[in-house]
């Protein structure tokens, strides 16, 4: 709750890449021919580039602030636990983004005529890889500690691409009005594996870098 409450202060840092994807989503049928059949064969694409660039922006500086204040030496020294404490920023950002951004992103869906039907399984499979992305980006973050972004993004990025074909193939049988039970599963697997892996691998670079 403490962690939700801090990011709930730093409006930029939750509210930016919202605005940002919606933006995106906004500007990607005006770039086409609204009655063009490109409208919908496109649209998979720009979601899952959105959805790439927006889990980077939300978990940039995920971990600056507590690095640079000390913060984090100040709970080690409590005996506390990193990776308590790194589960609690991911659950914060997957609440104030990450759940919004699938909302965000399925009222474009069916706006753009991408998803006809089947609502709730494309809102639970947009959260279920932006969950993923953003705990994979998280780790990239916090190997780029004073680094700079780009290292990140460069170490992260090979990890991404399986999320990324599975959601494709998600999309395309939503697409032709089909409910995959199996590809649901699948990524809410990975979404938890994910989650905690990437919170436990992050917790542990931290701690490297504080030594």
């Amino acid at each position: 709750m403490n962690e939700f409450k801090k990011l709930f202060q730093k409006t930029r840092n939750w509210l930016g890449p919202i605005l940002i994807f919606t933006m995106v989503m906004i500007a990607f049928p005006l770039s086409l021919n609204i009655y063009s059949s490109e409208l919908v064969s496109s649209f998979e694409s720009i979601l899952v580039i959105s959805l790439l660039m927006t889990a980077f922006i939300s978990t940039e500086g995920i971990f600056n602030e507590d690095y640079s204040d000390g913060t984090f030496e100040m709970y080690i020294s409590e005996d506390g636990s990193m990776f308590q404490l790194v589960l609690e920023k991911f659950c914060a950002n997957f609440l104030m983004v990450s759940l919004p951004i699938a909302l965000v992103g399925l009222s474009f869906a069916v706006a753009n005529g991408a998803i006809l039907e089947n609502y709730l399984s494309a809102l639970i499979g947009i959260f279920f890889v932006n969950t993923i992305l953003t705990s994979i980006f998280a780790f990239g973050s916090s190997i780029s500690l004073n680094k700079g972004a780009i290292l990140g993004i460069i170490s992260v990025l090979p990890f991404s691409m399986p999320a990324v074909i599975l959601f494709g193939r998600f999309l395309d049988n939503l697409s032709l009005d089909h409910i995959s039970l199996s590809f649901l599963q699948l990524l809410a697997g990975l979404s938890i594996i994910s989650f905690l892996i990437f919170a436990w691998l992050s917790s542990k670079i931290i701690k490297l870098h504080l030594e």
